[in-house]
C-alpha cells in the first residue's frame, strides 16, 4: 500500500560569510605584529634592567671583598711589600694585621708546645710541686675573634667569649692549669678552686644620655660528660651615662670557690663586647686550687 502524500523537504538558506579583502587582512596581521614586537621589547628592555643591576651588586662585593671591611690587600702587602695599593686603605689597621700575621704562628707554635708537654704530663699523673693556678689576662682586640656576631645577632644581647694571653705580660700557669686556644681554662685535678674574674667597662658619649645600661660578666663551666656551658656566676653592672662626662669607666669583679674536676673547662663571657677595655691590668681572669 502507498502513500499519495508528497514527502517535503525544509532546508534553511545558509548566511553567506562575507570575504575579507587583502587590505584588511593585511591591517589586522600588521597590529598584530605590532603587538608582538611591543611585547617582546618590554620584555627584552626590563631584562636588561635585571641583568643591569645584578652586574652592578657582583661588581660592588667584589670591590667590598677586595677593599672593603676585610682589609684583603693587607694580604697581599704581607706577600709582596712592593704591591701597589690602588685604594686608600687604613695603614695602622693594615700594619696591625700584617705584624698579627707576623706574630701569631710564633705564639701558636708556642702554645701548641705548651699544651701539649701538659697534656702529656697530666696523662702520666705527674704533677709540679705547686698547687693548680692560673692568671691571664685580655687578649688584644685583633685576637678576639669569637666577638664577631653572626647575621641578625645584636651584639648588645649576644654572649661573647673572652680572648687569654698566655704567652706574655701578666701570665701565670703553675700546677699545669693550663688555657686553651678557644679561651677555656683546663682544670688538671679534682679539689676545691677559687675562680675569679674582672672586666673593665667604659660607656662613651656615642651612646644615648640618660639611658640605663646593663652590663654582665658570667663565669662558665664546661664538664667531660655535659659539652653545653653551665652558668657558675654571674655579674652585672647598671650605670647611667652622665653626658658631662667623655668617658665613664667601671670595673665589674667576682670571685666564688667551686669543687671541679679533672677536665672542667672554666670561661668567662661577656654581654656588649664593644664596651670591654681589653688592657691586661683592667680585664683578666684566673683560679687556683685552695685543697
Amino acid at each position: 500500500m502507498t502513500s499519495d502524500a508528497q514527502i517535503h523537504n525544509n532546508y534553511s538558506e545558509l548566511k553567506r560569510v562575507p570575504k575579507l579583502n587583502q587590505k584588511d587582512c593585511a591591517t589586522k596581521w600588521n597590529a598584530f605584529l605590532l603587538t608582538l614586537s611591543f611585547i617582546l621589547g618590554a620584555e627584552t628592555f626590563i631584562s636588561a634592567c635585571l641583568l643591569h643591576g645584578l652586574f652592578q651588586d657582583i661588581s660592588k662585593a667584589q670591590e667590598e671583598v677586595k677593599y672593603g671591611e676585610y682589609p684583603v690587600e693587607c694580604l697581599y702587602k704581607f706577600l709582596d711589600s712592593n704591591t701597589q695599593t690602588h685604594h686608600q686603605i687604613d695603614l695602622q689597621t693594615c700594619d696591625l694585621l700584617i705584624q698579627e700575621l707576623g706574630n701569631g704562628a710564633h705564639r701558636r707554635l708556642q702554645w701548641d708546645i705548651k699544651n701539649t708537654i701538659f697534656e702529656s704530663l697530666a696523662e702520666c699523673n705527674i704533677s709540679q710541686e705547686y698547687l693548680p693556678a692560673i692568671h691571664v689576662g685580655a687578649e688584644t682586640e685583633l685576637r678576639q675573634f669569637n666577638h664577631l656576631p653572626s647575621d641578625g645577632a645584636n651584639k648588645m644581647t649576644s654572649a661573647h667569649r673572652l680572648q687569654w694571653n698566655n704567652i706574655d705580660g701578666q701570665v701565670t700557669e703553675d700546677g699545669l692549669m693550663r688555657l686553651t686556644p678557644d679561651g677555656e681554662t683546663v682544670v688538671p685535678q679534682d679539689g676545691l678552686y677559687f675562680v675569679y674574674s674582672q672586666v673593665y667597662f667604659q660607656l662613651t658619649p656615642s651612646r644615648p644620655p640618660g639611658r640605663n645600661f646593663s652590663f654582665f660578666q658570667t663565669i662558665y663551666k664546661r664538664t667531660t660528660t655535659h659539652s653545653q656551658p653551665i652558668p657558675l656566676a654571674k655579674a652585672r653592672e647598671r650605670l647611667c651615662l652622665n653626658p658631662t662626662f667623655n668617658t665613664q669607666l667601671f670595673s665589674s669583679h667576682q670571685g666564688a670557690l667551686f669543687h671541679l674536676h679533672k677536665g672542667d673547662k672554666l670561661s668567662l663571657s661577656v654581654w656588649d663586647m664593644s664596651a670591654v677595655r681589653l688592657l691586661q691590668d683592667s680585664t683578666y681572669f684566673g683560679a687556683f686550687m685552695v685543697k
